[in-house]
């Protein structure tokens, strides 16, 4: 009885944190946003690392790595795609040589989805430094980003369990559903309705669309890639909620293609 208390608590918790990040990210100041979601950024890459099965060495090194290369890293679009191609081809290089994984399969797919996995969060943070400047309304494109993402989750999680109906990715993430997508898409879609007409925003529906699918392709790759490290969460800093990258992952990569459409 005491146990299912705590749930009960936890999930009220849970609930309410996600509200207030929501009406934070919705009123904040836009550098205090930025500046957040970097931070965000930088433990979501450290919890990586700290999940994968290579040495304290390695890891330093290659977060020194991916941190030289998202300093250098040039502005606008072609900026962005050369620190993409660098960051990969990097972190590709440490993690053959310094993964110890006895599954060969199990190997060549962390391999993959972790240099990845650590671009796009490098990139997440260069992204956030310029999406703060880059405005056309009240509402810079990275704070309007968070926002969509925010409601977008939310309204997934609880569709899918009101009314959990096919399975939207079953070897990926067996607990995500097609109805919950569709929920959290709606849900995304509603907010940039009220913030078109309210103050503004920064995408048209095409982009907003793209935006929010963007989202649940990042989702899906965080997913992937504790599917191959054979875990459930990338760290138990929110407790059973898992780490900081459990609830950023959508907002890393629908960040970038935010960037991409403003650069």
């Amino acid at each position: 009885m005491r146990r299912m208390g705590t749930l009960k608590i936890e999930r009220h918790a849970y609930r309410a944190f996600t509200v207030v990040s929501f009406a934070i990210a919705l009123v904040a100041s836009p550098v205090l946003v930025a500046a957040a979601f970097i931070a965000a950024t930088l433990v979501g890459a450290i919890e990586l690392l700290g999940c994968l099965p290579i040495g304290r060495a390695w890891c330093i090194a290659l977060l020194m790595a991916n941190a030289a290369v998202v300093g250098a890293a040039g502005q606008g679009l072609m900026g962005t795609a050369a620190a993409v191609f660098t960051l990969f081809a990097i972190d590709a290089v440490f993690l053959s040589v310094g993964l110890r994984v006895e599954d060969e399969g199990r190997y060549n797919a962390t391999v993959v989805l972790g240099a990845v996995s650590l671009a796009t969060i490098g990139l997440a943070a260069v992204e956030a430094s310029e999406l703060f400047l880059i405005h056309t309304t009240r509402m810079p494109p990275l704070q309007e980003c968070i926002v969509l993402m925010a409601a977008q989750d939310f309204f997934a999680s609880a569709g899918g369990r009101i009314w959990p109906r096919g399975r939207l990715a079953p070897r990926i993430s067996p607990n995500k559903t097609v109805s919950g997508a569709g929920f959290g898409l709606a849900a995304g879609l509603g907010a940039w309705l009220i913030l078109r007409g309210s103050i503004g925003s920064n995408f048209t529906l095409v982009q907003a669309l793209i935006t929010l699918t963007a989202g649940t392709l990042g989702d899906l790759l965080f997913s992937s890639i504790k599917r191959a490290l054979l875990i459930k969460d990338f760290s138990r800093m929110l407790g059973r909620k898992g780490g900081i990258l459990d609830r950023i992952d959508s907002t890393i990569l629908s960040s970038l293609v935010s960037h991409a459409f403003h650069s």
